[in-house]
C-alpha cells in the first residue's frame, strides 16, 4: 500500500482518484508513487446543507474587556477597532505554534513575517502591549 490517498465529498456520489502524474506534477517532481487505486468507490456522507445567509451575530460590545489573539491568516484589524474596542491584552501567535505536515517554505514564512510586521506597523499603538508566545500553549 502506498501512503496517497485521494477523497472528495464535492459531489455526491461522484470520486476523485489520485493520479502518479498529478503528484509529479504538483509536488514538482519529488514524488511520483506506483501501485495507487485505479477506482474508488462513492464514500457515503451526511448531504450538503442548503445554501443560506450566515446567522448574525450580536454587536461587539465595546464597554467588555477584550483580549485578541493575532495570527497570520487574518491580520486585517480594522472591523475590531472600528467597532471601538480598547484591547487589554494582545498576542501574536508566530506562524509555526503548531506542527506542520510538511515543511513551510522560507518564502512563505518571510512573508508572514512581513504581513505581520505591516499589521503591527498600522494598528501598533491600538494592540500594545502585544506578546508574542512561542507556541498556543505559552497562552494558557
Amino acid at each position: 500500500p502506498t501512503p496517497w490517498a485521494g477523497a472528495g465529498l464535492q459531489t455526491a456520489g461522484k470520486t476523485y482518484l489520485t493520479r502518479p502524474y498529478n503528484i509529479e506534477k504538483y509536488t514538482q517532481g519529488r514524488f511520483c508513487p506506483t501501485g495507487l487505486a485505479t477506482e474508488a468507490a462513492p464514500v457515503a456522507g451526511a448531504s450538503n446543507p442548503e445554501r443560506g445567509f450566515l446567522p448574525a451575530i450580536d454587536p461587539i460590545d465595546p464597554n467588555l474587556i477584550t483580549g485578541l489573539l493575532m495570527h497570520d491568516e487574518d491580520l486585517d484589524l480594522g472591523h475590531i477597532f472600528g467597532a471601538g474596542l480598547t484591547l487589554t491584552a494582545t498576542a501574536l501567535l508566530p506562524r509555526q505554534s503548531t506542527p506542520p505536515l510538511l515543511e513551510t517554505a522560507p518564502k512563505v514564512h518571510r512573508f508572514a513575517q512581513k504581513t505581520q510586521s505591516d499589521a503591527l506597523g498600522r494598528f501598533g499603538p491600538q494592540i500594545q502591549p502585544c506578546s508574542a508566545p512561542k507556541d498556543l500553549a505559552d497562552l494558557v
